[in-house]
């Protein structure tokens, strides 16, 4: 039996584009060098590869920003800290690495997942300000200057953005939502054929993405999932790509689709 590669590669060579024509996006770098090598086992002549890259470099491309380094990143997110946060409420540096990290996944997420920033920012203030009303005769400053970092964490997000902005990079997060952003005009731009393969459950930044370029024939997927676990409505390995079939414009409605081995196209 053909492994899951085996099948994607097989199918892309029978699809009748020239690779040179073929742009194909997987979940990481460390995909892209094993679809790479299944493609060789099937190409009697030498010839060049098609372009394969991560979902990382891709929304790189679309977005038009380089992903910032981790330890880069908590350094200006600080410098910002300090500058839009009382001195006498700021944590030192030692203080601030052990919650810094958490908030900026938070970010990410919630750049990734195309959250509405200011709606969120007020309902987490609020759920705070509720909470310290509840406990109000036992408020100490500890617990004040916690509500202020709440209330003040929009600002930061927002000048931590335009801060990374400026300097034309950003958290991965961010990357996604300028890259959804830019649609549009990079499928204008494109005469590729897209294969988004090996996917399973997507952020919402990905989502949009990948029903873009199906929807403007510029792209297909090949999802990474058996058929016993689509076609099973209990089993949570197929949930999402079920949830997909179900609600996405351009195949909801459609029967279940036809399975080649591991494949799942579109």
């Amino acid at each position: 039996m053909k492994s899951f590669l085996d099948e994607v590669a097989q199918e892309i060579i029978s699809s009748k584009h020239p690779f040179e024509q073929i742009k194909i996006i997987v979940p990481s770098r460390r995909a892209t060098l094993f679809l790479k090598n299944a493609l060789a086992a099937q190409i009697d002549q030498p010839q060049f590869a098609p372009e394969i890259v991560s979902i990382e470099s891709f929304v790189e491309e679309l977005s038009g920003l380089e992903k910032i380094a981790h330890i880069n990143l908590l350094y200006e997110f600080y410098e910002i800290y300090q500058k839009h946060t009382p001195e006498k409420e700021q944590d030192g540096f030692d203080a601030f690495l052990g919650w810094a990290s958490i908030v900026l996944a938070d970010f990410n997420e919630m750049d990734a997942h195309l959250v509405d920033a200011k709606v969120f920012f007020e309902y987490q203030a609020s759920l705070y300000e509720i909470q310290e009303w509840a406990q109000e005769e036992s408020s100490t400053p500890l617990i004040n200057n916690h509500l202020n970092f709440w209330k003040r964490l929009p600002l930061l997000y927002e000048r931590l953005n335009d801060q990374l902005y400026n300097q034309q990079k950003g958290m991965l997060g961010m990357l996604f939502r300028e890259a959804v952003a830019n649609l549009e005009h990079y499928t204008q731009g494109t005469e590729k054929q897209h294969f988004f393969v090996g996917f399973n459950a997507l952020n919402k930044s990905e989502s949009q993405i990948i029903q873009e370029f199906v929807s403007q024939e510029a792209g297909r997927v090949i999802w990474d999932i058996d058929r016993c676990f689509f076609e099973d409505d209990i089993h949570s390995a197929g949930k999402f790509i079920r949830k997909y079939y179900e609600q996405w414009g351009l195949i909801s409605g459609e029967e279940k689709p036809i399975f080649k081995d591991e494949l799942l196209p579109v």
